[in-house]
């Protein structure tokens, strides 16, 4: 029987830029996690010279 990659619920709060954004974000690792996160947020957490300005939490849960 092959190995199953059990996915992970992910609530997420990216704060950045002023606002603050909450997503749920099911994914099957933290790197695949972050990777939606920047790609859906990465504009919260760049200020217009480039530097970080902004901040990732999240709480992760299995999915039932």
């Amino acid at each position: 029987m092959s190995k199953v990659n059990q996915r992970k619920r992910y609530s997420v709060v990216v704060e950045g830029n002023g606002k603050i954004e909450h997503a749920v974000i099911i994914a099957e690792s933290l790197d695949l996690m972050y990777w939606q996160v920047h790609k859906l947020y990465g504009h919260l957490l760049k200020d217009e010279d480039g530097r970080d300005v902004g901040k990732v939490s999240f709480v992760e849960s299995a999915l039932t």
